[in-house]
């Protein structure tokens, strides 16, 4: 049991950390239903694209408007999910 646990916080943090390249490289789908849903503290997601639940891999991201957060040069800085990406509050592109 022990193993298995260690198991899956590795496969979260690497899947956090952009470890896992299949990620970007899965079909993407509209709004499937997010396994692992991991926001830092209750309110923010760390990336507006995750993975779907099931096989094949497939990919999608948060709902526009949703809020996220970003590292900025060491300081975390908040936005919204638009498109896939995590735009800043304030900035425009």
């Amino acid at each position: 049991m022990r193993y298995f646990m260690l198991l899956c916080v590795a496969f979260h943090a690497a899947l956090c950390t952009d470890m896992l390249p299949f990620v970007e490289e899965a079909p993407w789908v509209p709004n499937c239903r997010n396994p692992i849903h991991f926001k830092v503290l209750g309110k923010y997601v760390t990336k507006c694209t995750y993975l779907c639940e099931g096989l094949p891999y497939r990919s999608s991201w948060e709902y526009d408007g949703t809020p996220c957060v970003k590292l900025v040069d060491g300081e975390r800085k908040e936005g919204f999910c638009k498109a896939g990406k995590c735009e800043l509050v304030g900035t425009t592109s």
